[in-house]
């Protein structure tokens, strides 16, 4: 015991304490210090404070998108009935259901595009945008154990952001064409 008492000096007090009370410290406050929707002030967290692909559609109510920039903003213009949507100007009201051919005719024809299938995502969850069933996209997808030996699928999206993947041939669905801002 007189060994242990002889190295027995302030510092070593006062080093050993610190050292207690960093370990209980840290877990203190990683039990203590977790930050909530009520810590959070409006605005506080922008895109780079969230990591790529760790918020989802599902995550975000509908009308929850705050749009940016707006196309005056930015000095572009979109034509009548249509809005500025991450520098593409998107129609406002779906068209009357086509076939995809028709429906990929009538926007090229106008010099648009159809939308692809994280604008129509996107696009849905703007207030003001409500899809009446699923609407086109321009993307595809090879399903190679489908029924009639596989082949290309037309992806659509419902309202609630369902995902279908339709034979391009079978039926008709509304859809929107998405064109350049101008200015």
């Amino acid at each position: 015991m007189t060994g242990i008492r002889s190295k027995l000096t302030y510092a070593n007090v006062m080093a050993t304490i610190a050292v207690f009370l960093g370990l209980g410290g840290g877990a203190y406050a990683l039990k203590h210090n977790s930050v909530g929707t009520k810590e959070i002030r409006t605005g506080g967290v922008r895109s780079p404070d969230i990591a790529n692909g760790q918020v989802s559609s599902v995550d975000i109510g509908k009308g929850q998108v705050r749009v940016g920039h707006t196309a005056a903003s930015l000095g572009l213009r979109c034509p009548g009935g249509s809005f500025y949507h991450q520098g593409a100007c998107v129609e406002s009201a779906e068209r009357s259901s086509d076939s995809f051919a028709n429906a990929q005719s009538t926007c090229t024809l106008k010099n648009r595009r159809l939308p692809t299938l994280a604008e129509l995502q996107l696009i849905r969850l703007r207030s003001g945008i409500d899809f009446s069933d699923f609407e086109w996209s321009s993307e595809r997808a090879a399903f190679f154990a489908a029924p009639n030996n596989g082949g290309a699928r037309i992806i659509s999206v419902s309202d609630d952001g369902t995902i279908s993947a339709d034979d391009p041939s079978a039926g008709a669905r509304p859809y929107r064409c998405v064109g350049p801002a101008t200015g």
